[in-house]
């Protein structure tokens, strides 16, 4: 009888297994087992500035704001998981049944216990709890985190008694190794034990509140440093038997021993360990709380003691507080159009997760279209000090939540293009984050959602490529932000042609050198100008036709100036990955400036201190024209900036990679200017500054001189005769803007002209797209220059799967080319089978360490160099071993080394060691010229044998853009290829298949373990975007419209279901729907859609009426107010016919 409740309860779960159920009220994924899988990851979510990284083992590491403000030490993943015992939540329990005299200790969630664990994550992200089953007992045990805004962390244990009879329970639980507020992450890794030193920890008995603090903020200035703030931690559930402030008793407690309350604690690690007494009736349960947070001054903690004391405080009010840190983060998704109801509630989970992470990223807007006129004056305080003198008191008695077409027709007024700029740049963002967390230790986070007094704050940062590519998604949401959007983009690009590492709302910064930092570097990164910026001006033309035409005239934009200085063409030549040089006096002059004038102080300026001005179609010109200053027939972009591409593990490409993936992006961003050219109005006049001009009329001349290679193809020597007309053009360019040559005189560009220019660079485009397919129908990602005296020749590097996502996104495939692809793609090395998707290149077996750094026998014969350098005795180049092989010394871990030897050696010996002779050698040993980076030498990340679920999801969504453009017999195959690519992903796999909560994205799955890197991956972006796709909701023309092309039959519901969904007002609401229908939002407009007949749709608007269309199409009022959020749309019900459904 006693073993039935457990037993019966593990039965059901086996037969139920890990997946999405209803628990506690709401959605949860169960993972049953969880102890036989490897530790992972976890992002909990907080609705402000909260958060907690926690291991499924039950480790973890939280805070708030950032990891200089943490509560509990802020470390790597590996050495996360290690500190389970020491760090986080403790829980330690002897069971005594009345026939005992024996207790018997049950130690949750340790090594060795025999209960059956499982872990539980809520849909919404902001709750986990572990449970252990004591089977012997009949016990349950649960440990919950969670968020409360006004308290901090919160852990709730329940301990619950599912035996037919009474037990009694002497438990210690709680948290340890607390740290004190005062202590970096920096300080609190490196200097840990002299950390110790300083801490204190104090108990308020009469409302046993924690205290934790340094004696002294650590310094060895001779100065006083008060510790005047501290973290807490206390519970709300009646007095304990005792209260420990430190782990020391613990090993009293396991031997059963006494305890004694501690209250003033000095040089230990702090912990706050509730010691209870609980008699559990049979059927019976028992709760408890622990909170904690940080950065408490001494009046903060007399308030809450007062409010713990008055009963103002109770586990009520805390329940409460977790529950509205759930509806809070629900809302922020929702305003983003993540609740779906579907027939799939995986996907619908995925879905909500994906948006998630993207709007942690990329943050959300706080209000919808409203501007608060604060936010904006604080703003423009921090760009442009002048500008914000000026307008203060005018803006001040503007009416605050000014929708924001209106409040850009005021600023418009105004006829100031800084105000206009600044203006339309404002994005009023919350909630976003650089992607950091102990498995990306690199990255530093920081959550800005509040102010030193607890009140809303607006900001975003983010590396360049995070931020655009997530507020793509966002922008389909808010698309009345994108010209923003496309203004912050340009703005903060270079005139030469680049963009900086990092942006924010305050503007941009860029990368510079620390010596004393591996990771540290500068350059342009080749990627990012086209291929973000083109999907935002995609979107722009599908939401708003004919509207980026209207942008060409005036002169609203501006140049970002960063301190590099390309070199010469000559000086590349010689040296392609030494390019970048870094302007110390200009960084130096810019950063004062930003200090005294504002962000705007990095602008570009001419001589006399103007801003240089630019219109819309020059910041759409400079970067293609930077792209192809460095365009290798028969290659692809020359990557001679100092910095790769999106996959930053190829960090040796750059130098002598040359890109066919930005060749792919280059191409289907001149065709869209085409489109757009074809939209400007009659008789209007381009004009450009003369540089810009200049430079176009020069690539076009170099097209048009080299057109008979074009038809009959390149040799080496025309190849680098062409590269070198374009590379000196480029360099002409390129020392006018950095000698403040631009902003000075301005041309006419005849329309003809520039139509010219990209028919022939598209021609130039597609070619060399073409001649890098390979014979099975793959195409090549990257390739090597062989750079000799007038020659340029072209080596082929290994198959990625970057340039099959590029091959397809390019525009130059039919339908057959895409077919015979997709069908290579899967037969070829890339697939890995026990996971069903695809590597990022093939893997390989690697040299062991003994085979590393053989020289063969062929190079040390006869009069060699080397032969010469071992005869001399010279060990300090080479050697033998005792085995008779030649080796390199071990010290040199590049050709720079060994050259640097062997002049410094030349130089003392007076010797000629044939230095030209031995690096040949030593190339011919190590091969490092087609050495890629990084992601060939390492087992993780991007590295051998790593699936990359980014560059996957990136495949899915390239497959299905092709799948729309299809026709005929070629949809079938495309679907298919679509949806074996998309159940790769993982969605549908065990989690001890995935490695974590499939419902939630991880960056990548090595060979030798799991998923690795949880939530804040760039794959969130495109999963949204597949979503929306796969479900047939897509914009054209201005209009909303249904695509069925990949909605398949079980995307709708089998049962009535409810749809919860947030309006255009913020006021959440509910649909029913029936059995056949799915839900869904857009813009926070609901949109219903059911099997039917036929194609139709059908509106009702907030006036009563009911619109009826056939065709599946939202007329384009209809639509424009779903875009603009005015409420005027309360529901769009599409009809979808079921012979179109998969």
């Amino acid at each position: 009888m006693k073993e039935s409740a457990v037993k019966s309860e593990e039965v059901a779960r086996a037969q139920a297994g890990s997946g999405i159920m209803d628990f506690q009220g709401e959605k949860f994924y169960r993972i049953d087992g969880v102890d036989k899988m490897k530790p992972f990851l976890m992002n909990l979510v907080s609705s402000t500035d909260h958060w907690m990284f926690i291991g499924s083992n039950g480790t973890l590491t939280a805070g708030r704001r950032n990891a200089d403000n943490a509560l509990f030490p802020y470390c790597t993943q590996d050495k996360l998981f290690e500190s389970l015992g020491t760090t986080g939540g403790i829980t330690k329990i002897w069971l005594r049944r009345a026939d005992w005299q024996n207790g018997y200790l049950w130690e949750p969630f340790s090594a060795g216990e025999n209960g059956g664990r499982s872990l539980y994550k809520n849909v919404s992200g902001t709750r986990v709890i572990f449970e252990e089953l004591q089977r012997d007992f009949e016990l349950r045990f649960r440990c919950e985190y969670s968020f409360s805004e006004s308290f901090g962390i919160v852990r709730k244990v329940t301990l619950e008694n599912l035996s037919g009879e009474s037990l009694k329970t002497r438990v210690l639980d709680g948290i340890q190794n607390l740290v004190p507020y005062g202590l970096d992450q920096a300080f609190t890794n490196q200097f840990s034990n002299l950390a110790d030193a300083y801490k204190k920890s104090e108990l308020l008995r009469d409302s046993g509140i924690g205290i934790y603090y340094l004696s002294s903020i650590p310094t060895d200035k001779a100065e006083p440093s008060e510790g005047l703030k501290a973290s807490i931690a206390w519970s709300p559930d009646g007095n304990p038997e005792n209260l420990l402030l430190c782990s020391e008793q613990i090993s009293d407690f396991v031997r059963d021993g006494k305890l004694l309350s501690e209250t003033d604690i000095r040089a230990r690690r702090g912990a706050y360990l509730l010691e209870k007494v609980v008699d559990l009736e049979a059927g019976a349960e028992e709760s408890w709380h622990i909170l904690a947070d940080v950065e408490k001054d001494a009046g903060e903690i007399v308030s809450l003691r007062r409010k713990l004391s008055s009963g103002e405080i109770g586990p009520d009010l805390i329940d409460r507080e977790v529950l509205a840190n759930r509806d809070g983060v629900r809302a922020k998704v929702a305003s983003a159009d993540g609740l779906h109801c579907t027939g799939d509630p995986l996907r619908d989970a995925r879905h909500f997760s994906n948006t998630m992470f993207n709007i942690m990223r990329g943050g959300v807007f706080d209000a919808g279209y409203e501007i608060d006129m604060h936010s904006f004056l604080l703003h423009l305080e921090k760009c442009n000090k002048a500008l914000w003198k000026r307008y203060e008191s005018e803006f001040e008695k503007l009416e605050s939540g000014l929708p924001v077409s209106e409040f850009l027709t005021v600023v418009g007024k105004k006829r100031d293009l800084d105000l206009s700029r600044l203006a339309n740049e404002f994005l009023p963002l919350t909630f976003s984050r650089r992607h950091g967390d102990p498995s990306r230790p690199w990255n530093k986070f920081s959550i800005d959602t509040l102010d030193a007094n607890r009140q809303p704050v607006l900001a975003y940062q983010g590396n360049w490529r995070d931020i655009f590519q997530n507020w793509e998604p966002l922008a389909y949401s808010y698309p009345s932000y994108l010209d923003g959007m496309i203004s912050k983009f340009l703005n903060a690009s270079t005139a030469d042609g680049y963009n900086p590492y990092r942006i924010s709302n305050l503007g941009f910064d860029w990368e510079t050198i620390d010596p004393a930092e591996a990771w540290s570097n500068i350059g342009y990164w080749g990627d990012h100008q086209l291929a973000y910026l083109l999907k935002l001006l995609e979107a722009s033309e599908r939401y708003n036709p004919g509207g980026l035409a209207k942008r060409f005239e005036p002169f609203e934009h501006v140049y970002a100036h960063v301190p590099y200085r390309i070199r010469r063409f000559d000086q590349i030549l010689q040296d392609p990955r030494n390019t970048v040089d870094f302007d110390e006096d200009a960084s130096v002059r810019l950063l004062r400036a930003a200090e005294e004038e504002g962000a705007d102080g990095k602008l570009l300026r001419k001589s006399d201190g103007a801003i240089v001005r630019a219109n819309f179609l020059e910041k759409l010109l400079t970067p293609l024209l930077a792209k192809l200053s460095n365009f290798v027939p028969d290659g692809g972009i020359w990557m001679n900036t100092q910095r790769p591409e999106w996959n930053d593990a190829n960090n040796a490409l750059v130098g002598y990679g040359v890109s066919v993936v930005t060749l792919c992006y280059a191409h289907r961003y001149l065709e869209f200017l085409k489109t757009v050219l074809e939209g400007l109005p009659e008789g209007v006049e381009l004009t450009v500054d003369r540089q810009i001009g200049e430079l176009l009329r020069s690539q076009l001349d170099i097209f048009s001189r080299f057109e008979p290679n074009l038809r009959d193809g390149f040799t080496s020597e025309a190849r680098f005769r062409f590269v070198e007309a374009l590379g000196r053009s480029g360099e002409d360019y390129r020392e006018a803007v950095y000698e403040g040559g631009l902003g000075s005189d301005r041309v006419p560009l005849p329309i003809k002209t520039l139509d010219e220019y990209l028919d022939q660079a598209l021609r130039y485009a597609r070619q060399s797209i073409l001649r890098n397919q390979r014979p099975e129908g793959l195409f090549n990602s990257y390739n090597l220059l062989q750079i000799s005296e007038g020659k340029l020749g072209i080596d082929r590097l290994q198959l990625m799967l970057e340039g099959q996502v590029a091959a397809l996104s390019s525009g130059v495939l039919c339908d057959q080319d895409t077919i015979l692809l997709l069908n290579s793609l899967r037969k070829s090395q890339l697939w890995r089978e026990d996971v069903a998707s695809y590597l990022l290149y093939p893997d390989r077996e690697l040299p062991t360490f003994l085979e590393k750094n053989l020289i063969p026998d062929e190079y040390i014969r006869g009069d060699s160099a080397l032969s010469r350098l071992l005869d001399a005795g010279l060990g300090g180049i080479v050697y033998r071993d005792e085995s008779g092989d030649c080796r390199f010394n071990g010290q040199f871990r590049n050709a720079e080394d060994l050259k640097s030897a062997l002049k410094s050696l030349e130089s003392e010996k007076g010797l000629s060691l044939g230095i030209s002779e031995v690096l040949e050698v030593y190339e011919r040993v190590f091969d490092h010229r087609r050495f890629t980076g990084r992601s060939g030498t390492f087992f993780a990340y991007e590295g051998l044998g790593s699936v990359y679920w980014h560059m996957v999801s990136k495949l899915v969504l390239a497959i299905q853009e092709n799948c729309f453009k299809s026709v005929g017999k070629s949809r079938a195959p495309l679907a298919e290829a679509y949806f074996e690519t998309l159940d790769g992903l993982g969605l549908e796999r065990a989690p001890q298949e995935y490695g974590a909560f499939p419902t939630d994205a991880y960056s990548h799955t090595p060979a030798h373990a799991l998923a690795q890197q949880p939530g804040m991956t760039g794959q969130v972006k495109e999963d949204v975007l597949v979503r929306w796709g796969e479900l047939g909701i897509v914009v054209e023309d201005g209009r909303i419209r249904i695509r069925p092309k990949l909605l398949r039959k079980n995307q709708f519901l089998g049962s009535d279901s409810r749809f919860e969904y947030l309006d255009v007002s913020g006021r959440w609401n509910e649909l029913e729907l029936k059995s056949g229908e799915l839900g869904l939002s857009l813009c926070q407009t609901p949109i219903v859609m059911r099997m039917g007949d036929s194609e139709r749709c059908r509106i009702t608007r907030a006036d009563g009426a009911i619109l009826e269309c056939e065709n599946g199409v939202v007329p384009e009022a209809e639509s424009r107010a779903v875009f603009e959020r005015s409420g005027d749309v309360l529901l769009i019900e599409f009809e979808v016919s079921i012979p179109t459904l998969l």
